[in-house]
Protein backbone atom coordinates (compact mmCIF):
# COMPACT_ATOMS: atom_id res chain seq x y z
CA UNK A 1 0.00 0.00 0.00
CA UNK A 2 1.20 3.49 -0.73
CA UNK A 3 -0.41 6.86 -0.32
CA UNK A 4 -0.44 8.91 -3.49
CA UNK A 5 -1.90 11.98 -1.83
CA UNK A 6 -3.33 13.02 1.54
CA UNK A 7 -4.95 16.44 1.97
CA UNK A 8 -5.64 17.69 5.50
CA UNK A 9 -8.40 20.31 5.18
CA UNK A 10 -9.93 20.62 8.65
CA UNK A 11 -8.82 19.63 12.18
CA UNK A 12 -10.59 16.79 13.96
CA UNK A 13 -11.10 17.72 17.63
CA UNK A 14 -11.09 14.99 20.29
CA UNK A 15 -14.57 13.63 20.90
CA UNK A 16 -15.76 14.26 17.34
CA UNK A 17 -17.69 11.74 15.29
CA UNK A 18 -15.88 10.81 12.07
CA UNK A 19 -17.10 9.00 8.99
CA UNK A 20 -14.75 7.39 6.48
CA UNK A 21 -16.01 6.92 2.93
CA UNK A 22 -13.94 4.91 0.49
CA UNK A 23 -14.44 4.05 -3.15
CA UNK A 24 -12.39 2.22 -5.73
CA UNK A 25 -11.50 4.69 -8.48
CA UNK A 26 -9.28 2.49 -10.66
CA UNK A 27 -8.72 -1.22 -11.10
CA UNK A 28 -5.53 -2.25 -12.85
CA UNK A 29 -4.17 -5.70 -13.62
CA UNK A 30 -2.46 -6.13 -10.23
CA UNK A 31 -3.45 -2.97 -8.36
CA UNK A 32 -6.32 -0.82 -7.11
CA UNK A 33 -6.57 2.89 -6.40
CA UNK A 34 -8.91 3.81 -3.56
CA UNK A 35 -10.07 7.32 -2.74
CA UNK A 36 -10.85 7.87 0.96
CA UNK A 37 -12.64 10.87 2.44
CA UNK A 38 -12.89 11.55 6.17
CA UNK A 39 -15.75 13.71 7.38
CA UNK A 40 -15.97 15.23 10.87
CA UNK A 41 -19.24 15.90 12.65
CA UNK A 42 -19.43 18.01 15.78
CA UNK A 43 -21.51 16.76 18.69
CA UNK A 44 -22.87 20.29 19.21
CA UNK A 45 -23.84 21.33 15.66
CA UNK A 46 -25.57 19.99 12.57
CA UNK A 47 -23.81 19.00 9.40
CA UNK A 48 -20.39 17.64 8.64
CA UNK A 49 -17.20 18.88 7.01
CA UNK A 50 -14.65 17.07 4.91
CA UNK A 51 -11.54 16.93 7.07
CA UNK A 52 -9.17 14.69 5.12
CA UNK A 53 -9.04 13.27 1.60
CA UNK A 54 -6.56 10.78 0.26
CA UNK A 55 -5.71 8.50 -2.62
CA UNK A 56 -4.15 5.12 -1.88
CA UNK A 57 -2.70 2.41 -4.11
CA UNK A 58 -2.87 -1.28 -3.23
CA UNK A 59 -1.06 -4.09 -5.03
CA UNK A 60 -2.35 -7.68 -4.86
CA UNK A 61 0.45 -10.08 -3.91
CA UNK A 62 0.79 -13.82 -3.36
CA UNK A 63 2.50 -15.70 -0.53
CA UNK A 64 5.89 -14.95 -2.11
CA UNK A 65 5.06 -11.21 -2.27
CA UNK A 66 4.89 -11.25 -6.06
CA UNK A 67 2.15 -9.23 -7.83
CA UNK A 68 -0.88 -11.24 -8.89
CA UNK A 69 -4.01 -10.25 -10.86
CA UNK A 70 -6.62 -8.38 -8.83
CA UNK A 71 -9.49 -10.09 -10.64
CA UNK A 72 -9.59 -13.80 -11.39
CA UNK A 73 -8.90 -14.90 -14.94
CA UNK A 74 -12.14 -15.32 -16.89
CA UNK A 75 -13.15 -18.95 -17.42
CA UNK A 76 -12.56 -20.25 -20.92
CA UNK A 77 -15.76 -20.32 -22.94
CA UNK A 78 -16.47 -23.60 -24.71
CA UNK A 79 -16.38 -23.26 -28.47
CA UNK A 80 -19.64 -23.75 -30.31
CA UNK A 81 -19.54 -26.25 -33.16
CA UNK A 82 -21.26 -25.08 -36.32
Amino acid sequence: MSSDRIDFKHPIPAGSIVELVGRVVKVGNTSLKVEVEVFVESMSSDGREKAIGGLFSFVAIDEEKKPVPVLPEPAAQPSVAA
